[in-house]
């Protein structure tokens, strides 16, 4: 093991702090900090909580107030995953606590979750993440949505992607792709994201966050742990607390970390609830941990003896400040806290903590994937509920506990509708109800509608002003009676003997797609829209295949040329053919003085017309096609401001086998990259590895592109085709497909827009843009880097969860010679009538 791995952090004032707050000298103990000596627990968790606390002092802090003085914001993120790194403490000294994460991953719950709670805790206006970098230039809006609404749920609000870089000459287009930029074919369409991201930050940016449970940070078992010599101890117990946390999710009961440095500063007990800052917690969880502070103790006691609930995983802590446990507090835990294993948290939460949301399968399942972030505003609350799996859709019943008018939010587009919700209980409250004369329900809708009434008089003129007082009046005496019948209605009870309570609840019924988010809004001043106790619901009468297209691309196509032979002065052209950067690296060690690459390639069926070389830096080389020299002069440039277009002179290609030659001076140093040849042709890759251009086709079954004579594109097509209907008058009509294989698709019929479809489910609904008889339907879909840029060789094909880097594009490890590329197309595509059918509630 290097050396540098078995440091440990120092300064030259850590001896003389280490004994003013502690009251033992530090070089005494030096030894406990590596080996597992006698009391080294107590000596680790002092030297890493002092670290700790001068790195804020020495830089978080001083940033910190330095920005306040200034009218700026500090932010950033915390490099790496110690787990002897206190993230909250900084995050209490960054006016937005930062955070960053990486690829597709959600295994950074830990960390999240810090900043969660210190925003939570101090009242931050929200977190910063830095997003998507490692992901892989095929990143779809889906994957992008997938992670946006984990960072959501964890109090992120402002997202700073990685990385847009302004040029991609060199080895910029392998820094840890994706690059979000022009240079996308789909960068058009990055307002559709990015207008769906600033609606749910601002939605989550308002009121405050509810939350109930306060999980204790494992921070100081991470220090009592830690060693250089085994580093990987002290992340152990975080490892426990994680899934701890990921449970709580599960069960929709949200929740904060407890920083036991945080707690000693700002924990307090109020009544029954445990204050940490503007945090309010009604239930602390301990997680299996090695040691407690004697402060959190002292906490918990007063907690629980305000009528707190404390629950400890596993067996209790065995230390207190890391010496074996003892003294009254740790007594009192023992003998007041509730024991519990991992399996039984939640139903023990459920006995002690009633849930602010309940959500369950339509088929009784857990619906362990949906995790939901609950905000209080004026007038009720903002629940923000996602779907966080990848491969099936959740159709759901969300139960609140609380009555009110519930409307759903689209984030896509901003608009707000009603929800049509069930109340708990309704049909017993509407017999006793009918029994006295009118129905309770009947009495919230109009008095709704009254006070609807009373604005429109107020907005007409003032000769109305008197008739809507007495609209006012009447709105005001239905609201009275509702109340009444509350109150008869209050002793219902359901055949097994349980109360039934008017207004105790309502339950909304929907369907998640995967990585779908939902916004609903309840507003407790309002009534809520049963309506009438009809449910609708539609079933598919028919579905329209389309599978045979007109294909029309909106870019050149492009044959890629990364594999070149290598000539040096004074040797013979190496025939074997290397990947371009290997050719950079072979001409480099030899150290010549020039040096002449040359790309292959073949022409089967294609006249050669048009064609364009696009080449980076081409004013550093002389080049050569089929050994004729062509003029390097660029005109313009393609897809990057370093991708520099050469149109080639009619004629210079031929059928059969090509050749492009590049040949240049070490006057400056070599950048050999893959070269590019666009034009109006077709592309087969034989055997995925040898480029053959052909005549392009002009039509297509759609479902892949990549087989279908564009295996290399980058770029924009149309697919097109006719369809003949026979409408029916109360039908609605849907376009949908089982599996979009491009980044975004853009709908029209007979040439009118009707939408864009970034993620699933993959329908809209077309019915007023039909007539009887034939229609144009078109789908214009754009496609990703990935194909263009790579990696391309890795035996496993595209590169989809671990991060993509420099590495990535030379893993000689797990190299393969065929591309690996990323399908291009729609598949299922079809147009879908369907009839809609009335149920009643609870039907």
């Amino acid at each position: 093991m290097g050396r540098k791995k078995q440091a440990l952090p120092w300064t030259t004032s850590i001896p003389e702090r280490f004994i003013a707050r502690y009251g033992y000298d530090l070089l005494d103990c030096l030894p406990q900090l590596y080996f597992p000596l006698e009391g080294c627990e107590r000596v680790r968790i002092h030297f890493h909580d002092l670290v700790n606390d001068l790195f804020v002092e020495s830089y978080t802090k001083i940033l910190h107030e330095w920005c306040e003085q200034n009218g700026l914001k500090s932010t950033g993120h915390l490099m790496g995953g110690d787990p002897i790194l206190s993230y909250m403490r900084h995050f209490e000294y960054m006016q937005v606590p930062g955070i960053d994460h990486l690829a597709l991953g959600s295994d950074q719950l830990l960390g999240l979750r810090q900043l969660d709670s210190a925003v939570c805790q101090f009242r931050k206006e929200g977190g910063l993440c830095e997003t998507f970098g490692a992901a892989g230039q095929n990143l779809t809006m889906e994957d992008q949505k997938w992670v946006c609404n984990w960072l959501f749920l964890n109090s992120v609000t402002v997202l700073t992607p990685h990385l847009s870089s302004y040029s991609l000459r060199g080895s910029r287009k392998r820094d840890h792709p994706p690059n979000l930029f022009y240079q996308q074919p789909w960068w058009g369409d990055n307002r559709l994201m990015a207008d769906y991201q600033a609606r749910v930050s601002y939605a989550l940016s308002q009121g405050v966050r509810v939350k109930d449970v306060l999980v204790l940070h494992v921070q100081d078992s991470a220090f009592a742990a830690h060693t250089p010599l085994r580093p990987e101890a002290g992340g152990l117990a975080a490892k426990k607390l994680e899934k701890v946390l990921r449970r709580l999710l599960e069960a929709r009961y949200d929740f904060d970390l407890g920083d036991e440095s945080i707690l000693a500063r700002h924990g307090s007990v109020e009544g029954a609830e445990l204050a940490v800052g503007h945090g309010r917690y009604r239930c602390v969880v301990i997680p299996p941990v090695l040691t407690i502070r004697a402060s959190t103790l002292t906490l918990l006691d007063a907690f629980m003896k305000g009528g707190g609930v404390v629950i400890y995983l596993g067996e209790p802590p065995a230390m207190v400040d890391g010496l074996p446990g003892g003294g009254l507090a740790y007594e009192a835990l023992l003998q007041g806290a509730l024991p519990a294993g991992l399996h039984h948290l939640e139903a023990l939460l459920r006995s002690k903590l009633p849930p602010r949301i309940r959500i369950e399968e339509t088929n009784g399942g857990a619906a362990a994937s949906i995790y939901c972030h609950q905000r209080r505003v004026d007038s009720g609350y903002v629940y923000f509920i996602i779907n966080h799996g990848r491969t099936n859709a959740a159709e759901l019943l969300i139960r609140i506990p609380e009555i009110g008018r519930l409307r759903v939010m689209n984030a896509e587009n901003g608009e707000m509708e009603e929800a049509v919700v069930e109340l708990e209980g309704a049909a017993d409250h509407r017999e006793v109800a009918r029994g006295h004369g009118e129905d309770v329900f009947d009495h919230l809708e109009n008095a709704s509608d009254y006070c609807e009434d009373a604005s429109d008089y107020r907005e007409e003129a003032s000769d109305y002003r008197e008739e809507a007082s007495d609209y006012r009046e009447d709105a005001s005496d239905y609201r009275e009676d509702a109340s009444d019948y509350r109150e008869v209605v209050a002793s219902v009870v359901r055949e097994d003997g349980s109360p039934v309570r008017p207004g105790s609840g309502l339950t909304y019924r929907t369907t998640l797609a995967p990585s779908g988010s939902l916004i609903l809004l309840l507003d407790t001043e309002e009534a809520p829209s049963t309506g009438g106790g009809i449910r609708r619901q539609s079933h598919a009468e028919r579905a329209v295949p389309i599978a045979d297209w007109e294909l029309r691309p909106l870019e050149p196509n492009m044959l890629l040329l990364d594999h070149c032979s290598v000539r040096l002065p004074g040797q013979q052209e190496d025939g074997v053919p290397l990947i371009h950067w290997k050719a950079e690296q072979s001409i480099r060690e030899a150290n010549a003085a020039a040096y002449t690459v040359t790309y292959a390639f073949r022409i089967a069926s294609w006249d050669g017309r048009q064609a364009e070389l696009i080449l980076e830096s081409p004013e550093r080389y002389t080049i050569a096609v089929n050994g004729t020299v062509v003029d390097a002069k660029p005109e313009g440039w393609w897809k990057d401001i370093s991708f520099k277009r050469i149109p080639l002179p009619q004629g210079c290609l031929r059928q059969g086998d090509n050749t492009i030659s590049i040949s240049g001076t070490n006057a400056d140093a070599p950048s050999i990259e893959a070269a590019y040849l666009i034009g109006d042709f077709g592309v087969e890759l034989q055997d995925r590895r040898i480029g053959v251009l052909n005549r392009r086709e002009d039509r297509c079954a759609g479902a892949d592109l990549t087989l279908e004579g564009y295996p290399l594109y980058a770029g924009s097509v149309v697919l097109s085709a006719e369809v003949p209907l026979a409408l029916k008058p109360d039908a609605r009509y849907v376009l949908t497909m089982d599996a979009m294989e491009a980044i975004t698709a853009h709908l029209s019929v007979n040439g009118a827009d009707a939408g864009a479809m970034l993620w699933r489910p993959y329908e809209i609904d077309v019915t007023d843009l039909l007539r009887e008889g034939r229609n144009r339907i078109s789908l214009r879909i754009a496609s990703s880097l990935h194909n263009l840029l790579g990696p391309h060789h890795h035996w496993e094909g595209e590169i989809k969860g671990p991060m993509v880097h420099f590495g990535s594009f030379t893993d000689e490890a797990n190299w393969s010679r065929t591309y690996a590329l990323c399908p291009f197309g729609v598949q299922g595509v079809r147009l879908v009538e369907w009839q809609e059918n009335v149920k009643r509630n609870g039907d």
